[in-house]
């Protein structure tokens, strides 16, 4: 039930798990444990893991995030809240794996790789009282874009120094609100890499907001796809590819 509050100088995080891990648990009655942040909220690095259960977290920018350039990273949410006032909840840029079994995820999801479960728990996007980094100017972007959607993709951007740059997304249960912007989106950017992406949402998810590929996000002259991306989105109703 304790409050951890951490103010921050530099762009780092509160907490940064490294070769080890992380579990987070509330024992209260009123499970009213929190940790705030000014900045990031936790960090996993070199194969690190942060697991999330009861607390909420509350930063200005990802509650959970990685660095692509930091090897692998591994987040689950079982419960609590977690909510990001200027970005993204979540920033999974690098593999391994992201599981979401229950809690609240206010801000949605950024993915470069990696593999998403999502059994239970609900994720929002942006509001629209909320303002986004625009997709046609930061599709390129090196490090955290918040662009809205509640679980989204830019792909072939980014690549691993350990692994493929695989993305996989499985949701089975649980619910997306893309609120004032998409659901689920992979933007199919492929300036620096070749990349993979498959997405599948099963009928007993509730979804609010569109579920698609976008290939017609900018209007930027200089922008060239150069690198194929594979992306296929299955859902109960269509696939998009």
């Amino acid at each position: 039930g304790h409050t951890l509050t951490a103010n921050l100088t530099p762009p780092t995080s509160a907490i940064t798990i490294k070769k080890s891990k992380l579990t987070l648990n509330d024992s209260s009655s009123n499970k009213t444990g929190k940790l705030i942040s000014n900045k990031y909220g936790i960090s996993a690095e070199l194969g690190g893991t942060v697991i999330v259960n009861d607390i909420t977290i509350e930063s200005d920018f990802a509650c959970l995030t990685g660095n692509n350039t930091r090897e692998t990273m591994n987040f689950e949410v079982h419960s609590g809240t977690l909510t990001s006032k200027y970005s993204e909840a979540i920033y999974m840029p690098g593999q391994q794996s992201l599981t979401i079994s229950g809690g609240v995820i206010n801000g949605g999801i950024s993915m470069r790789m990696g593999t998403l479960n999502m059994t239970g728990g609900i994720v929002n996007g942006m509001r629209a009282d909320q303002t986004a980094d625009p997709i046609s100017t930061y599709y390129n972007y090196s490090g955290s874009a918040w662009i809205g959607d509640a679980i989204y993709v830019l792909g072939g951007t980014y690549t691993s120094s350990t692994e493929t740059n695989d993305c996989v997304i499985n949701i089975t249960g649980g619910t997306i609100n893309g609120n004032a912007h998409r659901a689920i989106c992979v933007y199919d950017v492929g300036t620096k890499y070749a990349q993979k992406i498959t997405v599948t949402v099963s009928e007993n998810v509730s979804v609010t907001g569109q579920v698609t590929i976008d290939r017609n996000f900018t209007n930027d002259t200089d922008y060239k796809r150069t690198y194929p991306v594979e992306a296929t989105i299955t859902t109960p109703s269509k696939t998009y590819n």
